[in-house]
């Protein structure tokens, strides 16, 4: 029978295609096989397949049209990064688990921050590192990305690190451009987000080619300067990455890696059992169970992904603006319920979301909301009264004039949890007299024009849990249209939260001055006291309660046995991040299912 590591895990992954495995919190799990080996035969000539559920349409992560995590996973093993988050949240040198790395960056210190007054970084490229066409890869390139960011990297997801790009005052190169020096006018702490999927300069040259010259498969375009390149793209269908035969480091452990699309969790289900592609990340539950149990070679993991489902509320809506309407919802809810309702009868993950920023499990993820961590209707029908809704002997709330509470909810259609959540605020809602209407929307629109245009009171509205904290700031400072009125409201559009299927700006209308310097000092300390000023950033959201966190997105994570030492990261790049470390044993031995509780 397959494996199923059934832990649920208090590192965040990603809640699309992969998620990131780590310390094990409500269930422990082993890996156990029906034999032990003698012997394990490797072979590196192989091709492990990744289930997506799209193809790129633009092949540069930094355009709105690439923003998509698919995009990130391709390109990652593409272009040079210089870091990466491992399977411990952790940023580190891209293909090593060892201290050096052995990819775009090389030496003792690859990267290091040398000074904090101003604050300098020097990033040590590989003397060998060149494109796949032999141009070499320099500061130049580093410098092109820099001017690029500041031109497009407003436009693009808040988990783009524009405000460290903005910080810097000069990129300059020594040694040949084989020392890049990163000079910075204030400090940024999460400089280490910076410079990831390094285009080409002296390919795309100017705006123009950062925007249109990786929008489709051309080979002289797409250069390599990482371990694979792009061999094939089959619309539709596939994208093939073969190893790139110019590559200067060590040779990835497979020959090729396929991203094949598969449209519906239950195609994936059967890809996966027939062996079709190795690696892919589902929506957890009994059809996910079965099939790996089903199988002899299959190993699942259920963790908490990087996709946190909140409760907007609308600030600029004349209802929802009252703060004490705001808490009296907050005070009804009971989000442990919801949790247990929904994705808690899929997985033994049953925690609640307690912190805006900091994904389940990270250091300083301490929760922050217990006013109301429990529910209280009591204090609820206060809060009612004193926004000016007392309830009636009849259990309804009224306003002044008598007319009865109705607030409307919005979400995405065609979510079964997105349905669940929606259900259970409308019935928990009542028990304080407020009526609640659900109306669904394809979760396009909702992203893209109706939450960026305020045109809601409450919203069930996806958010992506970033390790590098200060990309949080454009998500809780920076309100899209912050008085939405009439014909204005048209302006309001967010293509990019479409193409990230996250909400990617400040939908919230919310201003609080406190917040926005308290991220502002936050992502400036450059030491580990970034992590108590962020915790004042979510005291105080909380205490103006924009939203309501609720959860974050369980994810299973299936591979085959087959595939060795893949390990899943806790950012966009899954189990992309050490690709280049994958192996294939030849004669896998036949996986048993172990499910230990604590």
């Amino acid at each position: 029978m397959g494996l199923r590591r059934s832990a649920v895990f208090a590192l965040a992954g990603l809640s699309l295609i992969c998620t990131a495995c780590g310390s094990t919190a409500g269930l422990a799990s082993t890996t156990t096989s029906s034999s032990v080996p003698t012997q394990v035969v490797l072979s590196h000539d192989g091709t492990v397949t990744v289930a997506v559920p799209s193809l790129p349409t633009n092949f540069n992560p930094a355009t709105i049209a690439g923003s998509t995590q698919v995009t990130d996973m391709v390109m990652s093993e593409v272009w040079p990064q210089t870091f990466v988050l491992n399977n411990f949240n952790a940023p580190q040198c891209p293909e090593s688990v060892a201290a050096i790395c052995e990819g775009l960056l090389s030496g003792n210190n690859p990267a290091e921050l040398v000074s904090n007054s101003p604050q300098t970084v020097v990033y040590h490229i590989s003397s060998a590192a060149t494109w796949s066409d032999g141009v070499e890869i320099t500061a130049a390139d580093f410098s092109y990305n820099w001017k690029m960011q500041l031109q497009v990297g407003s436009d693009l997801p808040a988990s783009d690190p524009i405000g460290g790009y903005r910080d810097i005052s000069s990129v300059t190169g020594s040694g040949g451009g084989k020392t890049v020096t990163v000079v910075f006018s204030k400090p940024f702490a999460d400089w280490q987000s910076l410079f990831t999927n390094l285009v080409p300069a002296h390919i795309a040259k100017d705006a123009t080619g950062w925007n249109t010259d990786f929008a489709t498969f051309d080979p002289k375009m797409l250069v390599s300067g990482g371990p694979f390149e792009i061999e094939q793209v089959i619309p539709g269908e596939k994208v093939i990455l073969q190893r790139n035969p110019h590559y200067w480091g060590p040779q990835a452990g497979v020959a090729k890696i396929v991203f094949k699309v598969e449209a519906t969790q239950s195609a994936t289900l059967r890809a996966l059992a027939n062996g079709d592609v190795d690696m892919a990340s589902l929506i957890p539950g009994p059809q996910v169970d079965n099939t790996v149990a089903a199988s002899t070679n299959l190993i699942e993991s259920t963790q908490p992904g990087s996709t946190m489902l909140q409760l907007d509320f609308n600030l600029v809506d004349p209802t929802t603006s009252n703060l004490n309407l705001r808490e009296a919802i907050a005070e009804t809810i009971d989000r442990h319920q919801i949790v247990s309702n929904t994705v808690g009868l899929m997985t033994p993950f049953n925690n609640v979301a307690a912190n805006h920023l900091f994904p389940y499990g990270l250091q300083g993820s301490q929760p922050n909301d217990s006013a109301f961590e429990l529910v209280n209707l009591a204090q609820a029908e206060t809060q009612l009264a004193d926004a000016g809704y007392p309830v009636g002997t009849d259990g309804v709330a009224r306003d002044s004039l008598g007319h009865p509470l109705v607030l409307s909810l919005i979400g995405a259609n065609g979510n079964a949890v997105v349905s669940g959540i929606e259900l259970e605020i409308q019935s928990e809602l009542l028990q304080i007299g407020v009526e609640v209407t659900i109306s669904n929307i394809p979760n396009a629109q909702l992203l893209g024009t109706t939450l960026p245009q305020g045109a809601f009171q409450m919203a069930i509205a996806p958010y992506f849990m970033s390790q590098f904290l200060s990309t949080n700031v454009q998500l809780y400072t920076d309100p899209v249209n912050p008085s939405i009125t009439g014909s204005t409201a048209a302006l309001a559009v967010e293509p990019a939260a479409v193409a990230a299927g996250v909400v990617t700006r400040d939908v919230l209308g919310y201003q609080n001055p406190q917040v926005v310097k308290l991220f502002g000092d936050a992502s400036r300390e450059l030491n580990a006291g970034s992590i108590n000023t962020y915790d004042q950033v979510d005291t105080a959201i909380w205490a103006d309660l924009p939203s309501l966190p609720l959860f974050q997105m369980p994810v299973s994570y299936v591979s085959n046995a087959r595939v060795l030492n893949d390990s899943n990261s806790q950012g966009w790049l899954g189990p992309m991040w050490n690709a280049q470390n994958w192996t294939i044993q030849s004669s896998p031995v036949p996986t048993t299912s172990t499910t230990l509780a604590n």
